[in-house]
């Protein structure tokens, strides 16, 4: 007579929550979890001479210590998204051109302490930034 494995109530459980990862998007869940946990969506614009700049690397530095900057690159239409979910707070904003059709973007815009730019990330409400340069 052939013997029939026996699960426990715990692995078929933690079976059924690695299954739902696994098949769940996964950013969905990670967005999903961190919005939870008080972390926000930043988005927004750059637009240099009154056309969108492409390829650009807009970073938000936080202005308390310890806090690590997060970036984001502009698509063609000159929209980015932070690539990680932001704690509000402040935040100073350096933007360089990193493609290779660069603009004539000026390079106080790369330093964080000559860009004059800067944001404040709500904890709710929309935290869409537009940035409009003119030199």
């Amino acid at each position: 007579m052939a013997r029939r494995p026996q699960f426990s109530l715990h692995t078929a459980l933690v079976l059924v929550f690695v299954i739902a990862l696994v098949t769940w998007p996964s950013s969905v869940w990670i967005r999903h979890y961190l919005a939870n946990r008080g972390l926000v969506p930043v988005k927004g614009s750059v637009v240099f001479k009154g056309q969108p700049l492409k390829d650009a690397q807009v970073v938000l530095i936080p202005a308390q210590a310890g806090g690590k900057p997060l970036q984001g690159r502009t698509d063609a239409r000159g929209d980015y998204e932070m690539d990680r979910l932001v704690a509000p707070g402040e935040y100073t904003v350096t933007i360089t051109e990193v493609g290779s059709a660069k603009r004539g973007l000026s390079p106080k815009y790369a330093s964080a302490t000559m860009s004059g730019l800067t944001v404040f990330v709500a904890a709710k409400g929309p935290n869409h930034f537009v940035f409009q340069l003119t030199d």
